[in-house]
């Protein structure tokens, strides 16, 4: 049978799913344990949500043949070793789930057939705005603006934190598989031919590219999964470069990304395969710090976190290093580094203490860094 999902929340910790099956695996995908029913109801399996390496939704749709009809739902706080069914709390007209989001631990969003439904509460409780098609992938930018993306190439828009959605584009007859954006103007969506808009999501035009699936990991730096390779930009998406090719004959149309590093694809026949950038592993740090050419900022890991992270920079001449933390609303949160640095690599850990002034809440986050005319801005999400 074909993987319908694959997702890892950490290097080790990964989730695939197949039929009415959940695997799961603890050593970076070497052994799964297979043959785990999901719970609650036997459910075909659609899509796989982990925001962390405990917390999750697993959503897909009821196999009738156990008279059980609509959307079916189960959540997980313990790494996927126990699953509360969620499916009592969810309408039976909804004709199953397709794909999630999530801003905090509490609040996010689950799009199906003919619906998206919006939880402040982990699930516990929904509220519900019908439309009139399939919505396979959803996104957001921030804690207001998200859009969603509909099986038929439609894509919803929503400014007001999903309280309304509105139909701003369709595209009938096109196969959609997933929708992301890397600022409130410029996005990409994917099911074949690779489209970008650069007007919010209200026109879209293809590129030179075939996608199955895209991720980007901050505005420049991005991965996109073609028909049997892997391609890298760091430039938003104007260029892309061929890093991999995916060596079988089968079907590919999933992948996950950890690290920058970690790639795993899956797809037809219970395939899945996984590749590691091993561009600069080993490398002595004293030996890499005496060949930096760049000035870089990097992705914070784990992301997202609790209680703290790790943040890595490298300058190439001695520069004066200010690294700051904001808030949404571009209120500074922290200074990580205010002072002058020598060439090299660096890294800090940025812990939110019970007791920091000011307390910082769930959420969406961003860190900038300056040094000299070098300047980058990247996002990290904490969960408390």
């Amino acid at each position: 049978m074909p993987i319908t999902d694959i997702v890892f929340a950490d290097v080790n910790t990964g989730f695939s799913s197949m039929h009415t099956y959940l695997l799961k695996t603890s050593d970076g995908g070497a052994n799964w344990t297979a043959g785990i029913l999901t719970p609650g109801v036997f459910n075909v399996l659609n899509d796989i949500y982990f925001y962390d390496s405990m917390t999750g939704f697993i959503m897909g749709f009821c196999n009738e043949q156990f008279q059980c009809y609509g959307g079916t739902l189960s959540t997980t706080t313990d790494g996927g070793n126990n699953w509360i069914s969620r499916f009592p709390n969810v309408p039976s007209d909804i004709l199953g789930f397709y794909s999630a989001f999530f801003l905090t631990d509490e609040y996010g969003f689950i799009g199906g057939g003919g619906a998206i439904l919006k939880t402040t509460n982990f699930g516990n409780s929904w509220v519900r705005t019908d439309v009139d098609r399939y919505i396979v992938d959803i996104f957001f930018i921030d804690s207001l603006k998200g859009w969603a993306l509909a099986s038929s190439g439609g894509v919803y828009k929503t400014s007001n934190a999903g309280n309304s959605w509105n139909l701003i584009h369709l595209d009938e007859g096109v196969i959609s598989e997933k929708i992301v954006f890397i600022n409130p103007e410029v996005g990409y969506k994917t099911g074949g031919i690779l489209k970008k808009s650069t007007d919010g999501g209200f026109n879209w035009f293809n590129t030179a590219y075939y996608a199955e699936s895209v991720v980007f990991n901050d505005s420049s730096n991005g991965y996109l999964l073609g028909s049997h390779s892997i391609y890298r930009t760091s430039d938003g998406g104007n260029n892309w470069l061929i890093i991999t090719e995916i060596p079988t004959n089968h079907t590919i149309n999933k992948m996950t990304v950890v690290d920058d590093k970690y790639f795993w694809v899956a797809g037809d026949n219970g395939c899945i395969l996984k590749y590691t950038d091993t561009t600069v592993t080993g490398i002595n740090i004293d030996s890499w710090n005496n060949k930096i050419t760049n000035f870089s900022l990097s992705q914070n890991y784990p992301n997202p976190f609790n209680p703290s992270t790790i943040i890595q920079y490298a300058i190439n001449s001695t520069q004066f290093v200010t690294l700051k933390v904001y808030d949404l609303l571009g209120r500074e949160v922290a200074t990580l580094v205010n002072e002058e640095k020598t060439a090299g690599s660096y890294e800090i850990e940025f812990n939110v203490r019970p007791d920091s002034s000011p307390a910082l809440a769930s959420g969406i986050y961003f860190y900038k860094i300056q040094a000299g005319d070098f300047v980058e801005t990247k996002k990290m999400l904490l969960l408390k």
